[in-house]
């Protein structure tokens, strides 16, 4: 939803003025969304040995399903859990 509001302030005789503080508009924009915003992770595992176990999933294939429903709006399939990244010296 967006709006449009025009303040016309300075009413004086000084045409400079009132060109300046005049004709500008305030179009302020609200967006209203429903459901949980989230990431596809890679589970409770720290892949990359950060410390934090929100990594996310890798992408294998395509995401987009052609008849998405309530239940199946992606292709699960698409993600595999990252390994845990070895580091090893020699």
């Amino acid at each position: 939803m967006s709006l449009n509001f025009r303040p016309d302030y300075y009413t004086g005789s000084n045409a400079i003025v009132r060109g300046i503080v005049n004709g500008w508009s305030i179009s302020p924009i609200l967006k209203l969304r429903s459901g949980l915003p989230f990431t596809i992770t890679n589970g409770n595992v720290d892949a990359n040995l950060d410390g934090n176990t929100n990594d996310r999933a890798q992408l294998i294939g395509d995401p987009h399903i052609d008849n998405p429903t309530a239940e199946h709006w992606f292709n699960t399939a698409a993600f595999v859990q990252n390994k845990v990244v070895s580091w090893c010296c020699s």
